[in-house]
């Protein structure tokens, strides 16, 4: 008994030896990312630890309370970390080498693509048709002066396009759904960029618009999830609709003051977007403009006059300043702000809609300026926490409210709405009969009182 005992003890420390002689041997080794070798080798070397793991797996399964067991542990750790990082320094590796490779095949005289003569004698690039080349370049010398649209629709492949000075216009989806392009260098001498044409490119971290650009198209950039910066020049004057919407990674971007109009949902989902300057010159915050964005807060302009539906829906905002300018907040407008705490509804605003502040949650005071005149059903309906409303003026009872029916998709139902407020807060106003003052919401239930 005693001899098999010593038999099992010495296996444990002949298994112990020999994943630590497996460590040491191959563990004098330190590669970089971009090191350019055999991928055979360092799998080879990935397979050696995980030979030593399996010795100690053995060694914890066998004795897992012996001394040994502690060291197969510390060095089973040891071994996954190092497995880990060689992993990645491949695929590090891997993506230098491929986007080097792209830079080369962009020099080649292989172009790739077909062109032919428009209606207006002008050259056009009308399809690429290569299926494995990763680099672009049009060249200059081809006088190429437009893309046609969807010219290189949905090309997973190419990762870099370089265009020439030659071109003037780039059509309607032409690199849309090009998911692997990450670089693409547009000259100032386009002056039309079509709508979506970088629609879904979901590897473009950063891109510069042309100066000669006046208006940025419905969608151009709408998917463009790693986008983090974009410049806009001064030449602009207009953003379309959806033109950044569901860029998830945006986190920042300057708005000319020569813009005079942004689309509705031109910022709707971009998640990282924490803050934005609003230039004097927008009048209109169009519907879904920010709609689920990261805003935490904003300061609006007193060149708006209105704010649209859902223009700030499901956003982070946690403050906003209306400035004196609106005269208008729509339906749905600050709808699911799930962290807005105080809102002041300044006097110039004579209208707030339908459900304009439904669902916000922790919303916990509101001043309703002395100019409004009439506030939809629903308005502040959801609004678990609000517990202080002050009313400037008097509001007629037949302007707070009134029956709306909608259907809640989510749900599948139908629900209705009537007061604008939570609890009894309407019919103690209208008891009072629409005294200006403060109204205190009664603590633990849905009950009001006058201050």
């Amino acid at each position: 008994m005693k001899n098999r005992a010593k038999h099992i003890e010495i296996t444990a420390i002949i298994m112990c030896l020999l994943a630590m002689g497996i460590l040491s041997l191959i563990g004098c080794k330190t590669y970089k990312p971009t090191d350019y070798m055999s991928w055979g080798d360092r799998d080879v070397e990935i397979g050696a630890y995980d030979s030593a793991i399996r010795c100690y797996n053995w060694i914890l399964d066998e004795f897992p309370s012996s001394p040994e067991a502690q060291i197969a542990r510390e060095k089973i750790a040891a071994a996954k970390e190092k497995m880990a990082e060689m992993d990645l320094g491949k695929k590090e590796s891997i993506a230098t080498n491929v986007y080097a490779a792209a830079q080369r095949e962009a020099l080649e005289d292989d172009f790739g693509f077909t062109t032919e003569w428009d209606d207006n004698n002008i050259k056009v690039i009308t399809k690429y048709l290569s299926k494995s080349k990763k680099g672009v370049r049009i060249p200059a010398n081809m006088q190429i002066a437009k893309i046609e649209q969807q010219a290189f629709h949905r090309n997973e492949n190419i990762i870099i396009v370089i265009i020439p000075d030659s071109v003037k216009s780039i059509g309607f989806q032409a690199f849309e759904g090009c998911t692997s392009l990450a670089s693409i260098t547009i000259p100032d001498s386009v002056t039309h960029i079509g709508v979506m044409a970088f629609y879904n490119c979901a590897s473009l971290t950063s891109i510069t618009i042309p100066k000669n650009i006046t208006r940025i198209e419905k969608g151009v950039f709408a998917g463009c999830t790693s986008l983090t910066g974009i410049t806009i020049p001064n030449s602009v004057t207009s953003i379309e609709a959806e033109a950044f919407a569901g860029c998830t990674s945006l986190t920042s971007i300057t708005i000319p003051n020569s813009v005079t109009s942004i689309g509705a949902e031109a910022f709707a989902g971009c998640t990282s977007l924490t803050s934005i300057t609003i230039p004097n010159s927008i009048t209109r915050i169009r519907e879904g403009t920010f709609a689920r964005s990261g805003l935490t807060g904003i300061t609006i302009p007193n060149s708006v006059t209105s704010i649209e539906e859902l223009a700030f829906s499901y956003s982070g905002l946690k403050s906003i300043t209306i400035p004196s300018s609106v005269t208008i907040i729509e339906e749905k407008t600050f709808r699911d702000c799930y962290n807005l705490t105080s809102i002041t509804i300044p006097s110039s605003v004579t209208s707030i809609g339908n459900r304009a502040f439904e669902n916000c949650v922790i919303l916990g005071s509101v001043t309703i300026g002395s100019g409004v005149t009439s506030i939809g059903s629903g308005a502040f309906s959801g609004c678990t926490y609000l517990e202080n409303v002050t009313f400037q003026s008097k509001i007629a009872s037949n302007k707070l409210g009134g029956v709306v029916i909608y259907h809640d998709r989510k749900k599948d139902e139908f629900n209705k709405y009537d007061s604008p407020f939570p609890g009894d807060l309407r019919e103690k106003y209208c008891a009072n009969d629409g005294v200006p003052g403060t109204y205190i919401r009664i603590a633990g239930n849905e009950r009001w009182r006058k201050q």
